[in-house]
């Protein structure tokens, strides 16, 4: 209804609103409207999604806070005003087929994080606390500074064992290390 959109204040330019497939009758005089193909994740892939807008990151971080309600992208007007950041976002896209408008988030297909039996993937968080801020009872167990518990930056004392695992790779860095005992004999 080009008389409503025109009467509530509708805007001319690109619009945040997506049409999803179906049949729709358009006054083409008011609207035009450019056809994007979905976003497919394959199997075996996440989707890293870079806002173009939204609140700025705080400095210091990498990577955007997690925002709810967004319905994985595809609801650009709520992510927006449940206080979406913009740049690299710390939620992703698992395998299955996404309308997310094109002029509100930028996806790179990634491969998920495999780790198989006899290794272990150890994580480096780019995401969370700073060590400083870690309780002074922890420090004093005994436990390097460096190796933190979840919810912190660095390395984190808990490894992730053999499956598969779909990791942000701006937030967390795997590195998969063998864990099978190698015998020599000579």
């Amino acid at each position: 209804d080009g008389e409503a959109f025109l009467t509530n204040g509708g805007q001319r330019g690109p619009q945040i609103e997506l049409m999803l497939p179906g049949r729709y009758r358009l006054n083409t005089d008011l609207f035009s409207v450019d056809v994007q193909k979905a976003m497919v994740v394959q199997a075996n892939q996440v989707g890293l999604v870079t806002a173009k807008d939204g609140a700025p990151l705080p400095p210091g971080e990498l990577v955007a806070l997690s925002v709810t309600g967004h319905n994985d992208f595809q609801d650009a007007s709520s992510f927006l005003a449940n206080g979406g950041q913009r740049g690299p976002q710390f939620d992703l896209l698992k395998p299955g087929t996404y309308y997310i408008n094109p002029l509100m988030f930028d996806v790179k297909l990634d491969n998920v994080i495999t780790v198989q039996r006899g290794e272990v993937a150890v994580l480096v968080s780019n995401v969370g606390k700073e060590p400083e801020d870690i309780p002074d009872a922890e420090r004093l167990q005994g436990k390097e500074r460096y190796v933190v518990p979840a919810g912190y930056r660095g390395i984190q004392a808990e490894v992730a064992g053999p499956g598969v695992y779909y990791l942000n790779r701006w937030a967390y860095i795997a590195y998969t290390i063998p864990t099978t005992n190698l015998t020599i004999d000579w």
